[in-house]
């Protein structure tokens, strides 16, 4: 089941960092530090959801698959401390390797009436968006 993790992206790595309960201690590690150069696409949705991938290309851990409300301002931090940039895939589908070199599509459903997106069986569920021409309030 996933549970929350915290990133942290900073000059050289991309760090997924897992809280937990031990024993009734609360300890923070390091669950992934993934060099920049290292992510070969971020892939992301057309849609009004906050889930993303991180395509690794790993040949020992699947590539991330996360849930982030500030995604798009995490993309623009990395596009800035990433000297070649990145390759950002926009699409109805986001891709990743569930499982080392074996890619999947998670498909996005625009069927929720919960205010979260969630992931369940393949699929993230969230709310219909703005239509493409809406402006900002």
């Amino acid at each position: 089941k996933p549970s929350p993790r915290l990133i942290v992206v900073t000059n050289n790595k991309f760090y997924i960092i897992a809280q937990l309960l031990i024993n009734g201690q609360f300890q923070i590690s390091v669950e992934r530090a993934i060099p920049l150069g290292s992510i070969k696409f971020i892939g992301t949705s057309t849609c009004r959801d906050d889930w993303f991938s991180l395509g690794v290309g790993s040949a020992q851990e699947p590539d991330p698959l996360m849930n982030c409300v500030l995604k798009t301002e995490m993309f623009t931090h990395m596009q800035r401390v990433m000297p070649g940039g990145f390759n950002l895939k926009i699409g109805d589908v986001i891709e990743y390797a569930k499982k080392p070199n074996k890619f999947q599509q998670v498909k996005i459903a625009k069927d929720s009436q919960q205010s979260v997106d969630f992931y369940k069986s393949g699929t993230i569920h969230t709310q219909q968006g703005e239509p493409p021409n809406s402006v900002s309030r």
